[in-house]
């Protein structure tokens, strides 16, 4: 905690913070976690069956075209 208050006040670390929000913000990020496949988001029901359904869907539609 000693550390991480300085760093977090520091122009460094704010500049990551507000890049990678800026980022999210031009993606349309409105929560997080927010996962894209393929450059498109997914939700898959918060479950890890859902995303690796979803992972091997793609990756099968890939390898087949």
């Amino acid at each position: 905690v000693a550390k991480f208050s300085p760093d977090y006040a520091s122009t460094p670390v704010n500049n990551l913070i507000n890049a990678d929000m800026a980022k999210g913000n031009k993606l349309g990020v409105d929560a997080t976690p927010t996962f894209y496949l393929d450059g498109k988001e997914i939700q898959a029901d918060d479950t890890v069956a859902a995303f690796q359904k979803q992972i091997n869907a793609a990756i099968a539609q890939k390898t087949h075209a």
